[in-house]
């Protein structure tokens, strides 16, 4: 891999192809696997961006007298961005086939620890989203106190 982005844009689709193959067996059997890992690896980006965000406007206090628009701008179009990206890049890349035939070649084994790295990215990724949002809602625990001191 040439960069850290190129790292976590092959994990990415790693991680998609792995949750398509675990949503496609055992007891839970999803009607379309791949639509339900989609939606899983957008949650994780999207979570991604809005933890750094939630956190810098946590850090420092959000940009004061922005109009509602502005604000529900800032909100949805990065959300569309990020699906727009997802889609593209992870979902429907032509270097799904190759990683799909060497994941399916792996053992037992190297296939177990996939499933446990990528189940632990998802759940560290929503982890990571409520961080963020302990850290906006500290902040403004903070601000009302000191404006009751003050």
């Amino acid at each position: 891999m040439s960069s850290p982005f190129a790292a976590y844009l092959h994990f990415l689709r790693v991680a998609y192809l792995t949750l398509c193959d675990k949503n496609s067996r055992g007891a839970f059997t999803a009607r379309a696997p791949d639509h339900y890992a989609g939606k899983t690896i957008f949650a994780c980006v999207f979570g991604h961006l809005a933890t750094l965000v939630m956190i810098a406007i946590a850090l420092t206090g959000g940009i004061r007298g922005l109009s509602e628009t502005a604000k529900l701008v800032a909100l949805t179009l990065p959300l569309f961005l990020v699906l727009a990206w997802e889609t593209l890049y992870v979902e429907r890349h032509e270097s799904l086939v190759g990683i799909w035939k060497r994941l399916s070649a792996e053992s037992e084994a190297e296939q177990l620890k996939r499933f446990k790295r990528v189940s632990r990215f998802v759940w560290g990724s929503y982890v990571a989203f409520l961080v963020g949002m302990g850290a906006i809602a500290a902040r403004a625990i903070l601000e009302h106190r000191a404006s009751l001191s003050s």
